[in-house]
């Protein structure tokens, strides 16, 4: 068999249509070829410098050769090098090992440089609250576990009214903590569509009054504008009214020493049916945590006690 030598000249005048699709049309050299082809592929060769442009892609953070970034950062390889890099307000980047240094935090954030890498802290921050606090015209008897959030019972107590004007109800089987609230606006859009007035719910969500508990709204003149009055008042669901009961002697104290009237020991109307009754809603006593199911037939009557969340 005989061996035939081919020699290629300087430039190639033909390739394959798969070896042009990611290298200019016009004829390039072999060397050209050789480097067109590789970075088209998004690779660098050994000790070439390339400066890329915003569809760079390092894949499993490997970088090969040397790659020259934006202004400020350097990359060698996998090592990030060069100066700190500045990115704004003051906030720089050490490069041995990315510690903040030189950044004024917003309120409550502190960030601890001395750590490497620096860590970032919350503060707090807020008003913190406790069981049998006045706050925001109610006596607080549940927060949450940042002291900032719970919810609150009204200081004053209404008479014995019914719960509607009428013998049925819309279903309302959310019993949790939490659900008070939209029970209630359900009760009363519902109270609405049949044309009731001063249904239990509606004179709940319809409540407002000043920082102490005690004083109403309509003490605010244009003398006193900035006084704070607390809406957002509902008839809490069974779960919310029985934490009460968790501290129902503080409580009782709290809203006494306030000014308020105590929890007496009898059951107070909730924002809960029964699952499947609309005839039947309940009522809780607030000292025991007891449960009652009332039947709007017979006309029931008891009083209720607004809460609201904070």
């Amino acid at each position: 068999m005989s061996i035939k030598r081919i020699v290629l000249s300087t430039t190639l005048s033909l390739l394959s249509q798969h070896a042009l699709a990611a290298v200019p049309s016009n004829p390039v050299t072999v060397a050209q070829m050789h480097i067109a082809i590789n970075k088209a592929v998004a690779s660098i060769s050994p000790g070439e410098t390339y400066t890329a442009g915003t569809a760079i892609s390092i894949i499993n953070n490997i970088i090969s050769g040397a790659y020259t970034p934006g202004a400020g950062i350097g990359i060698s390889g996998a090592e990030i090098s060069a100066t700190p890099y500045t990115v704004s307000n003051g906030l720089t980047l050490d490069s041995s090992g990315f510690v903040i240094q030189g950044y004024q935090a917003g309120t409550n954030i502190t960030i601890d440089t001395g750590t490497n890498p620096s860590t970032i802290n919350a503060t707090g921050g807020g008003t913190t609250v406790a069981v049998g606090d006045l706050y925001q015209g109610g006596i607080v008897y549940y927060v949450d576990a940042t002291g900032q959030h719970g919810l609150a019972v009204s200081l004053q107590q209404t008479s014995n009214i019914p719960f509607t004007d009428n013998t049925t109800t819309t279903i309302m089987s959310n019993y949790g903590i939490g659900s008070g609230a939209l029970n209630t606006s359900v009760f009363v859009a519902y109270a609405i569509s049949r044309q009731e007035i001063g249904t239990a719910p509606q004179n709940a969500i319809n409540y407002q009054i000043l920082e102490d508990g005690i004083s109403s709204c309509s003490s605010i003149t244009s003398s006193t504008p900035t006084l704070p009055c607390y809406g957002g008042w509902f008839l809490g669901t069974v779960s919310e009214y029985q934490l009460i009961s968790a501290n129902f002697s503080a409580i009782n104290t709290a809203l006494t020493t306030n000014g308020g009237a105590g929890l007496d020991s009898v059951s107070y109307w909730t924002s809960n049916t029964e699952a499947t009754d609309n005839q039947r809603v309940y009522s809780v006593n607030m000292s025991t945590g007891q449960v009652t199911s009332n039947n709007l037939v017979n006309g029931t009557e008891r009083p209720f006690r607004r809460i609201r969340q904070f």
